[in-house]
């Protein structure tokens, strides 16, 4: 994917950057990695810089269990078995390397 660059101009006082699931989860060898993940750091990491303070990241958190799932959810994650939190290390849940920076208590 290419990307027109431009300059990026300020964020209005009311406006949030929001990056969703930005974790290791996607981006390493599981079976919901997604090739292009790396595609879209760059412009994530840059706008995230020049904004800091307005940056919000959000985390994916599959279930304990497939069992503690509820509804349609315990069908999913039964095919998704791999990925429920009782069967991966909890550290693939974590934001990927830049991100984890950006996060507090950490200071960017």
């Amino acid at each position: 994917m290419t990307m027109a660059t431009s300059p990026l101009r300020g964020l209005g006082p009311h406006t949030l950057h929001v990056v969703v699931d930005m974790q290791r989860v996607f981006a390493e060898a599981t079976e919901w990695r997604v090739p292009g993940i790396a595609d879209v750091m760059e412009p994530i990491l840059a706008l995230a810089r020049a904004h800091p303070r307005e940056t919000i990241f959000t985390r994916f958190m599959t279930p304990a269990a497939v069992e503690s799932a509820t509804g349609d959810w315990q069908r999913f994650y039964a095919r998704w078995r791999s990925v429920v939190r009782d069967r991966m290390d909890p550290a693939m849940f974590d934001l990927m390397e830049p991100f984890t920076g950006f996060v507090p208590p950490a200071e960017a």
